[in-house]
């Protein structure tokens, strides 16, 4: 059980040792660890448990600290820094247990085992759906608001190419804050929680950017033909 335990570290009650940098699985070990599994006729419960423990510490640890990122917003752009420094913490657990994830495949094919994980053949893909699961059971309509406001001061920095200072940080535009959104994009697409978490909020957002730019665009064009008419008149 100790060479199970080292390998999946996940099956352990200290969810830290999840967090450890990952350490090289000696051949010799994990296979011993196999052959413990296949004499002891406890390959399925030994998966079981792996998914178990994951729900576990998501639901438990995890999501919940997530969700605490997104505490009410003191600064008009503050919510941009809460949302990436939450996708951040995210994305470094999920890291760390897709890399007991990477050990299970091997465990799987190594012992030929064909039992899928919620309808899965593949642990990656119910790693992530468990993740996300996870993530829906604690969300509430007042997390929105960081969602938005993130997106909201990406788009404002995209729009503002004539002003030289960033909306977000002050600073000058040589800052990081738009490659702090695009990592903060990349990573939740890559848990497959970019559409799910920030979709609908995202399209509201573009919607009503694209509605204010073609009322103001329709307005100016307006205005100015009319200013230009007026003239003719007058003359």
């Amino acid at each position: 059980m100790d060479k199970l335990r080292s390998i999946f570290p996940v099956v352990t009650d200290d969810y830290s040792l999840c967090h450890m940098p990952a350490s090289e699985v000696n051949d010799t070990e994990f296979e011993e660890m196999v052959a413990f599994t296949q004499i002891a006729n406890i390959v399925v419960p030994v998966q079981n448990m792996i998914v178990n423990r994951t729900e576990d510490i998501l639901r438990d640890t995890v999501v919940p600290t997530f969700w605490q990122h997104f505490s009410k917003s003191a600064g008009r752009n503050s919510g941009f820094k809460k949302f990436y420094n939450a996708v951040m913490y995210l994305y470094d657990s999920y890291t760390c247990f897709s890399e007991i994830y990477d050990r299970l495949v091997r465990f799987r094919k190594r012992t030929n085992l064909k039992k899928q994980i919620y309808e899965l053949s593949c642990p990656h893909s119910a790693l992530k759906l468990i993740l996300r699961a996870s993530l829906f059971s604690h969300y509430l309509l007042e997390h929105e608001n960081i969602i938005k406001q993130f997106y909201e001061a990406a788009l404002k920095m995209e729009d503002s190419e004539e002003n030289e200072w960033c909306i977000i940080c002050s600073q000058k535009k040589e800052c990081n804050c738009l490659n702090l959104f695009k990592e903060t994009n990349r990573k939740l697409g890559e848990m497959h929680l970019l559409e799910p978490l920030v979709g609908q909020d995202l399209t509201d957002l573009i919607y009503g950017y694209i509605h204010s730019y073609i009322q103001k665009i329709c307005k100016d064009s307006f205005d100015t033909h009319f200013i230009r008419t007026l003239e003719k008149v007058r003359h």
